[in-house]
């Protein structure tokens, strides 16, 4: 604005010094075509800038207002969702209340019935427990007295028996067992009566 105002102070007093000399008013008309054509090329740079600022402050406002409207759709979509929330956690508290209401006032269960039915399967559930150990202890006497009066009966039966001999070397006899019995029998009665014959001999 100031170099406007000294551009036409000195356009003002071209014109007087023209007026005043009119030998150089040619020179004065090219001064002014100079400086009228300055002026117009520097008003178009301004127009041409103040377009620019204003297209420019155009476009960030929008920018900014299209950036506050997704905002407050997305908080508007999130209000949304949580009321949604909120009134299902409602619609599901409100069918348990009154499922429960239902419940207390058509089924005839009491609290001491429920608690002597407890008490009653629980007794029940321990004598069963019990019953089972018990039942475990008995087979496992019953087991060890088995397994015991089987060895007693075995060591009875083969050790001691004076019919039964073990046999330290394999027979090969033809004949029955009992013949082969008889034979070993009779060879233990010859050995013995050897051995006492000796010890008779010695002794005398």
């Amino acid at each position: 604005m100031l170099r406007r105002w000294s551009e036409c102070g000195r356009f003002s007093t071209t014109l007087s010094w023209c007026a005043a000399n009119p030998v150089g008013r040619q020179q004065t008309r090219r001064v002014s075509g100079e400086t009228t054509a300055k002026d117009a090329s520097v008003d178009s740079t301004g127009d041409e800038d103040k377009d620019k600022e204003a297209q420019y402050r155009e476009r960030l406002i929008q920018e900014i207002l299209s950036r506050d409207k997704e905002i407050f759709e997305l908080k508007r979509q999130h209000e949304l969702s949580m009321l949604r929330v909120e009134q299902n956690q409602k619609r599901v508290l409100k069918d348990q209340e009154d499922r429960g209401m239902y419940y207390e006032q058509n089924c005839n269960v009491h609290t001491f019935d429920t608690v002597s039915v407890g008490l009653y399967t629980q007794r029940n559930t321990l004598y069963h427990t019990m019953s089972i150990e018990r039942l475990r202890n008995v087979k496992l006497f019953t087991t060890l007295l088995v397994t015991v009066l089987t060895c007693f009966y075995l060591y009875y039966r083969y050790m001691i028996n004076n019919d039964w001999v073990y046999v330290e070397k394999p027979m090969k006899l033809l004949g029955s067992r009992a013949c082969a019995l008889s034979e070993i029998r009779e060879k233990m009665g010859e050995q013995q009566e050897e051995k006492e014959h000796r010890e008779r001999r010695f002794a005398a």
